[in-house]
């Protein structure tokens, strides 16, 4: 069992911090002065289809446009982890705020860093230069992110395609639901968007089969004039 020592007592390490940072480096991120981009949309929840368009200018500016309202709501929260989790923050203004410390045990998912002093108590662990788990703390529960696959950039940079989501309660660690997730970006303008997202989720009220395809992805610039290129 893994125990931290007094918040106090911990001291930064510069092997632990060099290691996730350069795993985040080589995570893509959207290019710094990014001002966005629409697309058409089409959201599948289950048997209920509807489709719309979205604009999208930061994680916390995201508009989806869709017929059906809890459709819209879904594909607003999907739109806002993806372009969150590739958005060019610095890692000095997430991770690298924290202590970081590292266990240098055998793990076949890599070596574990934590982030001393994150309210999430989170840890990453970290294999061959790619992040491979993520831990997080929310209120009662906890929830892990098992990165199973990526697809590897031209400029060796990679993004996640495939991903397990487990939620347990935080006391008990009894599972509460996990979910599947497979993911697919285009290439547009040399910024790579989301161009869809599968989702299979489990939880109490059974399975569940959510689907995410963006098209027509145009980029907005300054004056929200837009472009479009190829896809990969």
């Amino acid at each position: 069992m893994h125990v931290s020592p007094p918040f106090n007592a911990i001291q930064d390490d510069p092997q632990a911090r060099a290691l996730l940072q350069g795993a985040s480096a080589r995570s893509y991120k959207l290019p710094r002065g990014f001002t966005g981009f629409t697309a058409r949309v089409v959201a599948q929840l289950d048997d209920l289809q509807s489709q719309g368009d979205t604009t999208i200018y930061t994680p916390h500016h995201v508009q989806v446009r869709l017929l059906d309202s809890t459709a819209q709501l879904w594909a607003e929260r999907e739109l806002q982890s993806m372009i969150g989790h590739r958005w060019p923050t610095p890692f000095e203004e997430r991770d690298g705020r924290y202590v970081l410390t590292m266990d240098p045990s055998p793990h076949p998912l890599g070596t574990r860093i934590d982030l001393h002093g994150d309210p999430l108590q989170s840890y990453y662990r970290v294999r061959d230069g790619h992040i491979t788990q993520v831990y997080r703390v929310m209120g009662e529960q906890c929830f892990t992110i098992q990165i199973i696959a990526t697809h590897s950039l031209p400029d060796e940079r990679y993004v996640p395609t495939h991903f397990t989501v487990v939620f347990r309660d935080h006391t008990t660690q009894r599972i509460v639901s996990s979910s599947t997730y497979s993911d697919q970006y285009r290439n547009v303008g040399n910024c790579y968007l989301p161009r869809s997202r599968r989702v299979l989720s489990h939880d109490s009220d059974g399975t569940h089969a959510y689907e995410l395809h963006l098209s027509d992805h145009r980029l907005l610039d300054a004056s929200h004039e837009t472009s479009t290129e190829g896809q990969v």
